[in-house]
């Protein structure tokens, strides 16, 4: 995965600091009511028809998958670099993101377009592909043309200017009704940046925890071999998550800047390669990630 530039905690307020930004992904369905067999089942039940429907999966191909693990990376990834914000998909990044993130999704939605493009191409091919698998259930209607295809795929990704408390009709309000919503969104926006403080913490947790058990498993058993397999990944995304950390410490908790740096010193300073090949370091490292394990616990309210 691309790598987000080093960041510093950012200063100012929420609104001269974050962006909202909204992914959007559009996928063809694969999926559509079966009328006939609806109706069939209905008639033998003795049913209204209004109370049985039946679906069928028109499509499955190797480039729709593609697509698809696209679309999942792109999710992923949008999820790790932003925090919520609303319920309406909206989510909050740190303008210090912005630019090395917009760029990242950029790459992802071209190469979702032509995952699309490829698709489109071979339209037909996959359609006679599915027909046998459908049986008598097959009907070529369900299935548009190669444009209107093509047409159901898009992404995405529109940012926002943050809103502020005086984003309202005032002049509309008398000024007890405009403190009152201007106390509420103010307590609104404290709860999301405090509930986004809590997730943060709990990824950096869970991303040491997973470090921490997977250094001290590996471990060779009675037959000479090692017990579990450490992948690059345990520390490569470790460090991923402490590059943006600082600009995520949208509360900006001096604490949290704190164990950015403790990880990033005493966990992401060795490749796996090298500790694999060092049992004494590898020991010493799952010690360090236990120790800040038992730091965060108290910090996070963990029994």
């Amino acid at each position: 995965m691309n790598a987000i530039n080093q960041t510093t905690t950012p200063s100012g307020s929420l609104q001269e600091t974050c962006l909202l930004v909204v992914l959007r992904i559009h996928q063809f369905s694969t999926t559509v009511s079966d009328k006939r067999e609806s109706t069939k089942i209905a008639k033998e039940k003795e049913a209204n028809q209004n109370r049985y429907r039946v679906s069928k999966r028109t499509l499955v191909a190797p480039e729709l998958k593609t697509i698809q693990e696209i679309a999942n990376g792109a999710r992923q990834r949008f999820k790790f670099l932003t925090r919520p914000w609303a319920a309406d998909g909206a989510r909050i990044i740190p303008g210090a993101l912005w630019l090395d993130f917009s760029r990242e999704m950029e790459v992802i939605k071209e190469k979702f377009e032509q995952a699309a493009d490829v698709a489109a191409l071979h339209w037909e091919d996959i359609i006679e592909r599915n027909r046998p698998q459908l049986g008598s259930g097959f009907d070529r209607s369900d299935y548009p043309t190669a444009e209107k295809f093509r047409a159901a795929f898009s992404m995405t990704l529109s940012p926002y200017t943050f809103p502020t408390s005086d984003n309202f009709f005032s002049n509309l309000l008398d000024d007890e009704a405009v403190e009152d919503i201007r106390k509420r969104q103010e307590a609104a926006t404290r709860a999301v940046l405090a509930e986004g403080s809590r997730q943060v913490a709990e990824t950096v947790y869970e991303a040491v925890e997973r470090l921490a058990n997977r250094f001290a498993e590996y471990e060779c058993g009675e037959d000479g071999k090692r017990q579990t397999k450490l992948h690059q990944t345990i520390v490569t995304n470790l460090r991923d998550l402490v590059k943006i950390l600082p600009a995520m410490n949208l509360e900006r908790d001096p604490e949290l800047d704190r164990l950015a740096r403790e990880i990033d010193a005493k966990l992401c300073a060795a490749s796996v390669d090298e500790i694999k090949e060092d049992d004494h370091q590898r020991r010493e490292v799952a010690k360090d990630a236990q120790d800040i394990l038992t730091s965060m616990a108290g910090y996070m309210g963990h029994a």
